[in-house]
């Protein structure tokens, strides 16, 4: 039934249907809208949700509130889609652990953070220290840090591209960071 139809689905359904996790995962494939007529229950089913974010990541937004703070809960997630991360509440947003396991699952899970987060060098340095590479989505302030950048070095030496020009232009810290490599 699903494959034949077109758009939101579950919005003219019964109600069995937006209660049948395979056939509101279906429904969500074909239209991201369809997450406003899943059954409130399914939404707090973590293994639902995990499915749910298989198909659109942003679902992650219609996960029951509880499940959105339970830290256990957002790790499972990011570790398998860490653009998850962005819809994160800001107080997991910050917690290494998550930061890493989302960085682990997708590089750019930094860019999904906003400007504010990026420049947060509390945020921004167990990150490097994970993926030096994601230096390359920490503000321009950060990218200038002679700490933060020697961190992202010693875990990535490409990571030097990253670095602001004035970095990059200065023979001693180059120097440091070559040492920091080695």
């Amino acid at each position: 039934l699903v494959r034949e139809c077109r758009g939101d689905v579950l919005e003219f359904v019964e109600d069995d249907f937006r209660i049948d996790a395979d056939f509101a995962v279906a429904a969500l494939g074909l239209c991201r809208s369809s997450a406003r007529h899943i059954a409130e229950e399914l939404w707090a089913d973590g293994d639902f949700v995990l499915q749910a974010l298989a198909v659109d990541p942003s679902a992650f937004r219609c996960a029951a509130r509880e499940l959105r703070l339970d830290r256990g809960f957002v790790l499972r997630a990011v570790r398998a889609h860490g653009s998850v991360v962005e819809h994160v509440a800001p107080e997991l947003q910050i917690d290494a652990d998550i930061l890493c396991a989302a960085l682990r699952s997708d590089t750019q899970a930094l860019k999904q953070l906003t400007l504010e987060s990026r420049s947060d060098p509390h945020i921004v340095l167990p990150m490097v220290k994970c993926c030096g590479c994601s230096l390359e989505h920490a503000s321009r302030e950060l990218q200038a840090s002679p700490d933060i950048v020697l961190a992202a070095v010693q875990e990535d030496s490409k990571a030097l591209k990253f670095a602001s020009e004035s970095l990059r232009g200065d023979a001693d810290f180059v120097f440091r960071a070559v040492l920091v490599d080695s």
